[in-house]
């Protein structure tokens, strides 16, 4: 867990990239196990999918993805309103001989292919470039990503793939977990690495109990028989039916909705649901 995104915090370092170190500073690392070929659904039907582009939103204004494929920095503008567009992009792929291609670009829109092999179409502004790195985390030579020596339809298949999993995971029923360090480093010199930094994923209630050692189960109602509480994130909701007749089309604010411990601490790490993204 966390090996590409240290990978890249060394090769920023060793590079001595402000952009990049500030970047990887700022950045809330997520991890996902796995290849998301194999939890991230393969097609969604068209409106869906227009729904989950619309409505695309980064947990926190920098993230780091990493999965079994490789880790993708993305950083959302601060003064952009529009969620998925001027998107900063740096995106690490080892290959088997020990080599790295970092890719550095900026994405200007996305799009919905309806292909279950490829579902997102990226468009990067063209001043996209490819770093090859060596074993040694040296560069051993600079290309516009045109010329990568990466196939086409792999160049930029970890950040449609990144994109894809914020937006299929990133929904009122899943929250966001941090798995962070009792003991933090909090005036480090150096880019914190993955075990000396908080690491999140998007996760359901149950798997959150679980992580908690519950049984993953709701508790039973009061003694009088109420509603037992819903489990949601904070999320954003366009009002669509006329019974809001005064406020029909206007979006609001959904507040979250916990039921049971925020926080735990096992053994030397802090488990925490947050509430507030």
């Amino acid at each position: 867990m966390g090996r590409y995104f240290d990978r890249l915090c060394r090769i920023a370092e060793k590079e001595n990239d402000p952009v990049l170190i500030q970047y990887l500073k700022e950045a809330k690392l997520f991890v996902f196990d796995g290849d998301p070929a194999d939890f991230i659904p393969k097609a969604v039907d068209f409106d869906k999918a227009e729904e989950l582009i619309n409505g695309f939103f980064l947990p926190f204004q920098t993230v780091a993805i990493e999965d079994d494929k490789g880790v993708v920095l993305l950083r959302v503008d601060p003064t952009s309103t529009n969620h998925s567009s001027d998107i900063a992009v740096f995106d690490l792929i080892d290959n088997q001989n020990g080599d790295a291609q970092v890719t550095v670009s900026t994405i200007y829109d996305i799009k919905y292919t309806g292909d279950p092999e490829s579902p997102l179409a990226l468009y990067l502004y063209e001043d996209a470039s490819a770093v090859l790195f060596g074993k040694d985390d040296k560069i051993l030579r600079v290309i516009p990503a045109s010329e990568s020596d990466y196939a086409d339809t792999e160049k930029f298949k970890n950040i449609a793939a990144a994109l894809y999993e914020v937006m299929i995971l990133n929904s009122p029923s899943r929250f966001v977990f941090e798995i962070a360090p009792a003991r933090s480093r909090q005036h480090s010199k150096k880019i914190l690495r993955s075990h000396d930094r908080p690491v999140y994923t998007l996760l359901t209630p149950g798997e959150i109990k679980k992580r908690y050692g519950m049984d993953g189960t709701q508790s039973p109602g009061g003694a009088g028989g109420g509603k037992v509480p819903h489990p949601r994130r904070r999320h954003l909701r366009t009002l669509h039916s006329e019974k809001f007749r005064h406020k029909q089309g206007q979006t609001i604010s959904i507040p979250a909705c916990w039921v049971g411990p925020e926080e735990r601490r096992i053994g030397n790490k802090i488990y925490r649901v947050r509430l507030d993204v």
